[in-house]
C-alpha cells in the first residue's frame, strides 16, 4: 500500500475574518490536490491542481508534499494581501472548459472552433498552422461521419497531419480543437479527458 502525501490545515486572518485553509492529496478520479478556504462553515473558495508526480517514488512523493505546501502557501497569501476575494458569502468556482483543457497533460495547446456551422476559429487562434488551414474541411468530415453513423454524435475525434497529432472534443456546448505535444500517449490523454468530462 502506497503512503498518502501528509495535507495541511491552517488559518488566515484577514480584515477581521478568519478563514481556515484545508489542503489534501486525493487519489480519484485522478490525482490531485485541492485547497479549499472556509469562513463560518462555508466553502468560499477551492481550488485544484492535478498532480502529475508518481507516488511510488520517493522523488515523486516529496515533490507531490512540496506541491500540497506550496500550494497552501500560496492561496494563504493571497487571502492575506487580498480578503476582499474571499467574500464572506460562499460562491461558486466557475472554471472555464478552456481551462479545464489546458491542465490536462499532453495538451500543448486548446482553440475553441465556433459554431457558425463551417468550423470558424476564435479570436486569436493561429491561421497558418496546417491543422487550422483545414478546420473546416475536418470538421464537414466529422459532421459527415457523426450524420451517417449509427453510432450517434462522436464526443471525440484523434487525427494527425504530419507530425502534429490533435484531438476535436466538445465541452460545454463548445468545439474545442487540441493540439497535442509530441511524443505524447493519447490514450492517457484521452483517459484523462474522459475523467474531465469531455
Amino acid at each position: 500500500m502506497l503512503n498518502t502525501p501528509a495535507g495541511l490545515t491552517s488559518s488566515v486572518t484577514a480584515d477581521g475574518k478568519k478563514y481556515i485553509l484545508q489542503t489534501e492529496f486525493l487519489k480519484s478520479p485522478q490525482p490531485h490536490v485541492v485547497t479549499v478556504v472556509v469562513y463560518k462553515g462555508q466553502v468560499v473558495h477551492k481550488v485544484e491542481k492535478i498532480c502529475q508526480h508518481k507516488l511510488d517514488t520517493p522523488d515523486g512523493f516529496a515533490e507531490t508534499e512540496k506541491l500540497i505546501k506550496t500550494q497552501h502557501l500560496s492561496v494563504a497569501r493571497s487571502i492575506a494581501s487580498r480578503p476582499r476575494d474571499f467574500g464572506a458569502k460562499p460562491m461558486e468556482i466557475q472554471v472555464s472548459a478552456e481551462d479545464k483543457l489546458r491542465v490536462i497533460s499532453g495538451i500543448a495547446e486548446v482553440t475553441e472552433i465556433c459554431a457558425g456551422g463551417r468550423g470558424e476559429l476564435s479570436g486569436s487562434a493561429p491561421k497558418n498552422d496546417p491543422i487550422l488551414k483545414n478546420i473546416c474541411l475536418i470538421n464537414d468530415v466529422v459532421s459527415a461521419i457523426t450524420r451517417n453513423s449509427r453510432l450517434g454524435k462522436f464526443r471525440r475525434a484523434v487525427g494527425a497531419s504530419g507530425n502534429q497529432k490533435f484531438i476535436l472534443t466538445g465541452g460545454d456546448g463548445k468545439t474545442y480543437l487540441l493540439g497535442l505535444k509530441q511524443n505524447v500517449d493519447i490514450s492517457k490523454v484521452l483517459s484523462e479527458l474522459e475523467a474531465a468530462g469531455f
